[in-house]
């Protein structure tokens, strides 16, 4: 039955119009068949950094500093921070320096306040420095 359908002629559709070879051609583009698989591809290839754990003699240092910003915050001291950023989506994080004048110490959430508003929990904190402090820091030693 089925052979006898290849003789016949083939007259065309009576009510639609006869497709471009080339239009008929988008019907078998590539398309995404894993919708966010280049994504998951590029985010397993991002790197992060790990997460670096104080020892007990730069904390002790850390907070010597901020006890002696605590004294100058009036003046609205320029810090640089050295501060890790912990990553979204994956294990780990970056380092950054943030540069900015102190306003505030907040103790009851542990975090420095800076100018341009922005919030830096004290645990994230690598280094601090000041220029205002090093003259206090030269004469102590």
């Amino acid at each position: 039955m089925n052979d006898e359908l290849i003789y016949f002629d083939y007259r065309g559709s009576t009510t639609h119009k006869h497709m471009k070879i080339s239009d008929r051609a988008a019907q078998f583009a590539p398309f995404a068949a894993l919708v966010g698989y280049d994504q998951m591809i590029d985010e397993s290839n991002r790197f992060t950094d790990p997460s670096i754990a104080l020892a007990l003699d730069k904390a002790d240092d850390l907070d010597h500093i901020l006890k002696q910003l605590n004294t100058i915050l009036d003046s609205r001291p320029m810090v640089e921070l050295h501060v890790f950023q912990a990553d979204e989506r994956k294990q780990g994080g970056s380092y950054h320096n943030i540069k900015g004048a102190l306003i505030k110490i907040d103790y009851n959430q542990h975090a420095l306040l800076l100018s341009d508003g922005s919030t830096i929990p004290v645990s994230s904190i690598i280094d601090i420095h000041c220029p205002l402090l090093d003259p206090l820091n030269e004469s102590e030693s």
